[in-house]
């Protein structure tokens, strides 16, 4: 019975959160995370230096992924002190040095495969890219092709659920990746906002507004180049629940399925290019 009472008041605490987290129409809606929490890692420290924003962006992103959760990594993803060495390695599995840059395919792969020579099996993956695939062993979790609506739901589903996202921004010839810390629509119609973030270069916090502009692609006031860049990819990592956990949520889904039933209403969360340098 105790364990019974242990998981009604999860679920009722479940509830309250996604409860909590709708939005009053017409409000803001933010969704942050912690900033100190994250890397501050500069790609002009790395091997790659001018080109080396992928790997710097997927330490700066390790780094909270390590700290948020602990228990998740037993063998350090960055180990202290050794931010620039693991850019490096990265930057290898990357082939960001060798190519100018690093390429969307690249990068998802490069950083999977070492997170899975740390804690292998530890980590859950997700990707939403615009476009198609390029080469072979595109894995199950990358879905290709995505709008500005699924690369903007993605965002904010993942950082509301306390994970990491590293975002590709683009614009003719010239691309970018940087490690998101929030997100904020104006209202619920998520048509614009403003991204926050830890930027490769200088390794900084930093904003840029967007918006969904009319050929329905994620417009940024982020300037790349000469231009302003437009979100192309995002990417997730996060630790695998455990069974328990799993538990909680499926039966706080089913409690929140049935209270939609009764009319309590959540608000719906709603796009190969250059290469990332």
């Amino acid at each position: 019975m105790k364990n019974h009472a242990r998981l009604a008041a999860s679920v009722v605490v479940l509830v309250a959160m996604v409860l909590l987290q709708t939005p009053v129409a017409g409000a803001p809606i933010e969704v942050a995370l912690d900033p100190n929490k994250f890397g501050k890692l500069d790609q002009k420290d790395t091997k790659c230096g001018a080109v080396g924003c992928g790997p710097t962006a997927a330490v700066n992103s390790f780094t909270y992924l390590q700290t948020a959760f602990p228990s998740a990594y037993p063998t350090p993803l960055v180990p202290a002190g050794q931010d620039v060495a693991v850019a490096d390695s990265l930057a290898g599995l990357m082939g960001c040095c060798d190519a100018g840059g690093t390429s969307i395919e690249n990068f998802i792969l490069g950083k999977r495969t070492y997170v899975e020579s740390k804690d292998p099996g530890a980590t859950k993956y997700g990707a939403e890219i615009s476009g198609t695939w390029n080469g072979a062993g595109k894995p199950d979790f990358v879905h290709p092709n995505a709008t500005a609506a699924d690369l903007l739901g993605f965002i904010e589903r993942e950082l509301r659920a306390g994970e990491d996202v590293e975002i590709s921004i683009a614009n003719a010839g010239v691309g970018h990746f940087l490690t998101l810390t929030g997100v904020t629509f104006e209202d619920e119609t998520r048509q614009r906002g403003q991204l926050a973030f830890i930027d490769p270069i200088g390794g900084k916090p930093g904003t840029t507004d967007f918006r969904i502009d009319a050929n329905g692609e994620i417009r940024t006031t982020y300037i790349l180049g000469a231009q302003i860049a437009f979100v192309r990819h995002a990417v997730s990592e996060s630790p695998v629940p455990e069974a328990s956990t799993l538990a909680v949520l499926a039966a706080g889904v089913v409690f929140v399925a049935s209270w939609r039933a009764y009319g309590v209403k959540r608000v719906r969360s709603a796009g190969s290019d250059a290469l990332g340098g």
